[in-house]
C-alpha cells in the first residue's frame, strides 16, 4: 500500500515579542482542506502557526513538502524554515506561497535564483496552484528535481538549466470547490488553543478580487472580478466558531472580515444580520474589523447599520484628487459618510479612517489638508501610515519609482524578529521617505505631527478640544502645528527633561530617522549584533514608535493635558476667541486625563476615592450635543463631577498588561489594541450634586439641565 504523502503547511509569525500575527492561520486552513478533499488518503496534512512546533515536526517527521507562507510579515521566517527543512531533507519539496513576490518574470527568476533552497513558488491565490503541485509530485513519486523539469498552473520554479519554468494560474470559479476549514474542523485546534500565550482572532472571508486597482495594493491587480462563497456557508461558519466558544468555555474574541470591500454586495446585509443573531446567542463576535466598499454606496450603509459591532472605516489614504488620480484611488463619497458618521455617533461608536504619507503626487501641504479634512468632519480615530512598497504592486515597479522620484529605505516591522539557536531572523519593509513632491525633511515633520494627531486627537480622551476648535471656527491642524512648534523650542526641552512632551517628541523624531536603513542588508547587520539585538528583546529599539511615544506622552511630565491645555488657551487668545466658560471643560480634560495617568501607573482611582471637580457649565451634555455653544449650557448652580474607574476596567486593564513584554510595551500596546474609550474613566455629576440638580429642575418646571450619569467609557 502507498504511503500517505506527509504535508506541513505554515502560516507562521514571531513570538518573541509575543506573537506577532495573532490571527487564525485561515489561509493554510483553505489549502489544507482543498488538498484533503483533492487527494484524500494520499496526503496527510499539518499546520502551524508557532514557528518552533513547525520546526520541532519537521526535525521528528521529515514531511515530504514544508509550504510556508509569504507576506511582508512573515517572509524571513519562512524562508529560514524551508532553509533549514533542506537541510534536514535535501530531496523534499520545499514551498514558499503568497503575494510578496515580484510580479515581472525576469525579476521572479532572479529571485528563485537568490533562494535555491526554494524549490516552488506559487504566487498568490494557492489552492488550485498547491493542488497542482501536488499532484505533479504524486505523479513523479514525490521526486522534486523531476517535478521542477514541467510547467504547472501558478507555480513557479527553475528547470535543470537554471532557467524559469512557470504556467498561469488556474483562479477558482467557484470558490464553493474549496470545502470550508472551519465546518471541516481542520480550524478547530487553533480556536480552541493558544499560540505562545497569545489567543487568536478567527477570520471570515466572503469574497475575492476587488474591483479597483490601487497601485500600492496587489489586490485589485489579480483580478478586478469579485467572487464570493455562498452565504448560506459563510453564515454557518460564523454559527459554528460561537457555538465552539460556547460549548467549550471560550473567551469571546474579535472577528476579522478579509473582504476588500465588505459591504458592497448585497448579500453582505444577510452577513451583517448574522454577525448580530450570532452575537445575540453566543456572544460571538465582541466587535468585527473590515475594510467596507467604496461602491453601491446605499448597500454599504445599510450593512453597517444591521450590527453595532462592526463600524466602518473611512480609508481615505489621502484626500487631494491629483494624489488619488496617481494611486488610481476612489474614495467613498465624502457626504454619504457624514450621514452614516451621525449613525456611529447615535450607537456610541467612533468613526475611523487611515491615511498614508508619502503617496506618489503628495506634498507636505497636501497631506496637512488631508487631514484637516478627517478632522472637520468629525473623524475620531485616524490611523497613519508610511508609504510601503509591496512587491509586485504597480507603485513598487521601476517606471513608477522614477516618475514620482521614490527615495526609499528599509526599517524594522514591530515585533518581526527571532533567534533560533544563533541564527537571526528579521522581517523588514521598504518605506518612501521622500519624492519629487516631498522631502525627507517634511517627511520627517509629518510623523510629527501623526504623533500629535494619534495623542490629541484620536479617540475621546482630549474630545472636547477639538470640539472647541471647530465651535470657535478655528482649524484643528493649525492648532497641532502650533504644539509641534511649541515643543519643538530646543530650550523649553533641556530645561522640561526627556520626560516631558518636549523630551518625548524629541525622542520620537530621534527615532524617527534612526529606525531606517539604506538596505534590508544594513538594517540587518545592524540588529544582530549582540548588544542591538538585547535592545531589540528589551523596547530600546525596534518599537512601533507611534504606539510607544503616545504612551511616553500621555506618562509625561508636565502632564500632557496641563501642556496641552495651556498651549490651547494661548492659541484661542490669540484668535481672540478664549471664553471664562473654557475653564469649565479644561477642568474636565485635566481631571480626566490626571485619572487615566494613574490607571497607568497602575494607582487607579477608585469610585471610593474619586478625583472631584466643579463646573459652572454643563460640559457633559455639550460634548454630546450637536448645536450649542459651551456657554449655553450654564448650569443653575455649581456642579461637582467625579472621576474614577469601576472594577472591570480595571480589571480589563491589568489582564490586558499581564500577558507578556515589559511594562511600558504591554501598556502601548493595549492602548493600541483596547483603545482609549475602554480605558476612559468613568465621568458623572456626583450623587448630592445631581439630587440638587434635579430638585432644582423640578421646582422651576425645567428639565433642560437634568444631569446624565454616565456609564464607563462614555
Amino acid at each position: 500500500m502507498t504511503r500517505s504523502r506527509v504535508i506541513a503547511l505554515g502560516d507562521l509569525g514571531h513570538t518573541t515579542k509575543l506573537l506577532a500575527n495573532n490571527f487564525i492561520p485561515l489561509n493554510i486552513g483553505f489549502i489544507a482542506a482543498y488538498l484533503m478533499e483533492q487527494f484524500g488518503k494520499d496526503v496527510e496534512v499539518h499546520l502551524f502557526k508557532d514557528p518552533d512546533r513547525m520546526l520541532s515536526f519537521i526535525e521528528r517527521s521529515t514531511p515530504d513538502l514544508v509550504a510556508t507562507s509569504n507576506y511582508a510579515w512573515n517572509r524571513g521566517m519562512g524562508l529560514h524554515v524551508l532553509k533549514h527543512y533542506k537541510e534536514v531533507r535535501p530531496d523534499g519539496a520545499a514551498v514558499l506561497g503568497g503575494p510578496n513576490f515580484p510580479k515581472a518574470h525576469d525579476k521572479m527568476h532572479e529571485w528563485l535564483r537568490r533562494y535555491p533552497f526554494v524549490d516552488f513558488a506559487v504566487e498568490n491565490e494557492g489552492e488550485n496552484s498547491m493542488a497542482s503541485l501536488v499532484r505533479r509530485l504524486l505523479e513523479t513519486g514525490f521526486r522534486t528535481e523531476t517535478t521542477r523539469q514541467l510547467p504547472m498552473n501558478g507555480v513557479f520554479t527553475l528547470d535543470a538549466g537554471g532557467g524559469l519554468c512557470h504556467a498561469p494560474i488556474d483562479m477558482l470559479r467557484d470558490l464553493d470547490d474549496i470545502p470550508s476549514p472551519y465546518l471541516e474542523g481542520v480550524l478547530d485546534d487553533f480556536l480552541l488553543e493558544d499560540v505562545c500565550g497569545t489567543t487568536l482572532i478567527p477570520m471570515i472571508e466572503g469574497s475575492r478580487g476587488c474591483p479597483f486597482a490601487c497601485t500600492f495594493c496587489r489586490a485589485g491587480i489579480e483580478t478586478n472580478k469579485i467572487r464570493r462563497f455562498g452565504t448560506d456557508r459563510v453564515i454557518a461558519e460564523i454559527d459554528y466558531i460561537g457555538q465552539l466558544f460556547q460549548r467549550h468555555g471560550r473567551d469571546v474574541s474579535s472577528m476579522l472580515i478579509t473582504d476588500q470591500n465588505f459591504g458592497s454586495l448585497r448579500r453582505d446585509v444577510e452577513i451583517a444580520e448574522a454577525l448580530r443573531v450570532s452575537q445575540e446567542r453566543t456572544r460571538f463576535p465582541l466587535s468585527v474589523m473590515a475594510t467596507s466598499g467604496k461602491t453601491n454606496v446605499n448597500v454599504v450603509l445599510d450593512t453597517m447599520s444591521r450590527y453595532d459591532g462592526i463600524a466602518m472605516t473611512m480609508s481615505v489614504q489621502s484626500m487631494d484628487e491629483k494624489v488619488l488620480a496617481n494611486i488610481k484611488r476612489k474614495n467613498f463619497p465624502v457626504e454619504k459618510y457624514k450621514i452614516y458618521q451621525k449613525q456611529l455617533k447615535a450607537q456610541g461608536k467612533l468613526s475611523k479612517s487611515d491615511i498614508i504619507v508619502g503617496l506618489p503626487g503628495e506634498t507636505h501641504d497636501s497631506h496637512l489638508n488631508s487631514l484637516r479634512g478627517l478632522l472637520k468632519i468629525g473623524i475620531d480615530v485616524i490611523d497613519p501610515f508610511t508609504f510601503m512598497m509591496l512587491l509586485g504592486t504597480e507603485a513598487e515597479m521601476p517606471q513608477s519609482r522614477k516618475q514620482y522620484g521614490n527615495e526609499t529605505m528599509w526599517r524594522l516591522l514591530p515585533g518581526g524578529f527571532s533567534d533560533f539557536g544563533g541564527t537571526k531572523v528579521f522581517e523588514s519593509e521598504e518605506v518612501s521617505v521622500a519624492t519629487n513632491t516631498m522631502t525627507y525633511e517634511e517627511y520627517v515633520h509629518l510623523r510629527r505631527i501623526h504623533l500629535l494627531v494619534v495623542t490629541v486627537c484620536n479617540g475621546t480622551l482630549f474630545r472636547e478640544i477639538k470640539k472647541l476648535i471647530l465651535e470657535r471656527g478655528l482649524d484643528i491642524v493649525d492648532f497641532l502645528l502650533d504644539l509641534e512648534d511649541y515643543l519643538s523650542d530646543p530650550e523649553l526641552c533641556v530645561e522640561a527633561g526627556p520626560e516631558s512632551p518636549w523630551g518625548v517628541l524629541a525622542a520620537f523624531t530621534q527615532k524617527t530617522r534612526g529606525e531606517l536603513f539604506p538596505s534590508k542588508e544594513a538594517l540587518e547587520a545592524f540588529y544582530a549584533t549582540p548588544r542591538n539585538y538585547a535592545d531589540l528583546e528589551h523596547d530600546r529599539v525596534g518599537e512601533n514608535l507611534l504606539q510607544k511615544h503616545r504612551y511616553a506622552m500621555f506618562r509625561a511630565r508636565p502632564a500632557l493635558a496641563d501642556v496641552v491645555l495651556k498651549r490651547l488657551s494661548r492659541h484661542l487668545a490669540e484668535n481672540g476667541c478664549l471664553r471664562p466658560e473654557d475653564e469649565d471643560l479644561f477642568a474636565l480634560v485635566r481631571t480626566r486625563s490626571e485619572a487615566m495617568e494613574c490607571l497607568l501607573a497602575e494607582n487607579p482611582v477608585t469610585e471610593a476615592d474619586p478625583l472631584l471637580f466643579k463646573v459652572d457649565h454643563d460640559v457633559l451634555a455639550w460634548r454630546e450635543a450637536e448645536e450649542g455653544s459651551l456657554a449655553s449650557f450654564r448650569l443653575p448652580e455649581a456642579q461637582e463631577i467625579a472621576v474614577y474607574y469601576p472594577p472591570e476596567v480595571i480589571e480589563r486593564f491589568e489582564r490586558s498588561i499581564a500577558d507578556g513584554g515589559t511594562q511600558d510595551f504591554a501598556k502601548a500596546r493595549t492602548i493600541y489594541r483596547l483603545g482609549i474609550e475602554a480605558l476612559l474613566p468613568v465621568q458623572a455629576p456626583t450623587r448630592l450634586a445631581a439630587d440638587a440638580q434635579m430638585a432644582h429642575a423640578r421646582t422651576n418646571g425645567n428639565f433642560a439641565y437634568a444631569p446624565k450619569f454616565l456609564a464607563p467609557g462614555d
